[in-house]
């Protein structure tokens, strides 16, 4: 992510960084379209059985204070806990890269990063909404769901490029919902 950045800053070029947030991302996940996406990357017979019989057949149920609900059968999840929880979860996004060919993603386990640049602060600004509208029918196609109040970016600017008012006009959004601008983000235990 750094050398991303760094790179486009040195070439004088804005660059935005978008941190993505999922809704209960690994709660979420599909599993007829989990094994969909496996079997399209080559997980076929016995292993594909396997992952099939892995993910089906899941019960749950809540237990407070001594009262049990009744028992109901899990289609959306990945079993967290194990091993396979995040590779799972990778399998299902790992596509997501097919969404734009102007994004550069960064992904790791549920932590979706998003960065696109331009020399233009109003051809980035137009490039990102264009481009976050197909981010945006990937996710539901999909069926996974934006957290919008925790997603948020930073502008990155060259100092020599640095046009605080046409910084401050720059939005973004996605469904027609604002994301918010923020001047620190934290991404894998670091803050940028």
């Amino acid at each position: 992510m750094i050398d991303k950045v760094t790179e486009k800053l040195d070439a004088y070029n804005y660059s935005l960084g978008l941190f993505i947030d999922l809704s209960k991302a690994f709660d979420t996940l599909d599993h007829a379209i989990l094994i969909a996406k496996l079997e399209y990357d080559g997980v076929t017979g016995i292993a594909l059985n396997w992952f099939r019989s892995y993910l089906s057949n899941r019960q749950q149920y809540v237990d407070y204070n001594g009262v049990q609900s009744s028992l109901l059968h899990i289609l959306t999840v990945v079993p967290q806990g194990s091993i396979l929880g995040p590779l799972l979860f990778l399998i299902y996004i790992n596509d997501i890269i097919n969404a734009s060919k102007f994004l550069h993603l960064i992904l790791f386990a549920d932590d979706t990063n998003i960065f696109l640049h331009h020399c233009d602060l109003n051809i980035l600004q137009s490039m990102s909404n264009v481009e976050l509208d197909k981010l945006s029918e990937w996710f539901k196609s999909n069926r996974l769901s934006l957290n919008i109040k925790k997603t948020n970016y930073i502008l990155f600017s060259p100092k020599s490029k640095c046009r605080q008012q046409l910084i401050n006009s720059f939005t973004i959004q996605i469904d027609g919902k604002i994301i918010d601008r923020v001047e620190n983000a934290r991404f894998l235990g670091s803050i940028y």
